[in-house]
């Protein structure tokens, strides 16, 4: 369960800098 969570965790991080990346080449 907690390595579940810490799965999830790490996906949601992954994402979101993916997120700033595509945004600093935006600019």
């Amino acid at each position: 369960m907690s390595l579940l969570h810490h799965f999830i965790l790490s996906d949601i991080l992954c994402e979101t800098f993916v997120i700033i990346s595509v945004l600093i080449l935006e600019l």
